[in-house]
């Protein structure tokens, strides 16, 4: 029963993220994070393998850290250190990253490529501006940046009821069609745990054959500024 429910927990967070489906909460409001200040010291994790999915000509793979839970969506895949129990109401208690795939034609608006063929800052701008797809959130603005020759981008969102801190990376794969959405969540009280395990948990991140660096994530800002719920 716990399973199922964080399964629809996962689903509607997937909506909330990156717009597969309208929400209809509040609308969100918008700042700025803060520039890059020192180096971060990323965390170090053990590893027992990797889990991953295929979708539209694509296969998605990222390495789980050693006794972290794991079990795969419609479009992705969720790793996390410690689910929820009932006693807490299944509320997060670690860190979690999901990772998946949408059809760039599922959204509902026209995507502008740079003279450069860039497009992920677009996109994502294009969903945080529209309230159905980020509404119960905070969410700031969009930053670009380049990922092993991917063009990127994230923004930092905070949901207003339960106060989970969520770095959502978009990466624009415009020849197969598709949006590849890497997220990393955690409590407002592991805030922090984000910025530290982003190169250690993402940084392993291949698609087919292409291994994501953890240097390109390393180098983002060495404090995420997360919207106050």
């Amino acid at each position: 029963m716990l399973r199922v429910r964080i399964i629809a927990v996962m689903l509607a967070m997937s909506t909330a993220l990156i717009g597969c489906q309208p929400d209809t909460s509040a609308p969100a409001s918008t700042s700025t994070p803060a520039a890059p200040t020192q180096t971060v010291q990323p965390a170090d994790y053990v590893f027992d393998g990797h889990v991953g999915f295929s979708r539209g000509g694509l296969n998605v793979r990222l390495r789980k850290p050693r006794g972290w839970e794991t079990f795969t969506t419609d479009g992705g895949i969720v790793v996390a250190e410690k689910f929820g129990t009932v006693a807490d109401q299944g509320q997060l208690a670690g860190l979690m990253t999901y990772v998946f795939l949408t059809p760039l034609d599922d959204f509902p608006f026209d995507i502008a490529q740079g003279p450069d063929g860039s497009a992920a800052v677009d996109v994502l701008s294009s969903i945080i501006a529209d309230d159905s797809y980020v509404g119960g959130s905070d969410v700031s603005a969009v930053e670009g940046f380049t990922w092993s020759g991917y063009d990127a981008a994230y923004y930092l969102l905070t949901d207003r009821q339960t106060g989970l801190r969520t770095l959502v990376i978009g990466v624009p794969l415009m020849q197969q069609g598709m949006l590849l959405t890497a997220t990393l969540s955690a409590p407002a009280q592991l805030q922090p745990d984000i910025r530290t395990a982003l190169p250690s948990l993402l940084g392993g991140l291949m698609i087919n054959s292409t291994r994501l660096s953890p240097d390109d994530l390393a180098a983002l800002p060495a404090e995420l500024v997360f919207p106050a719920p």
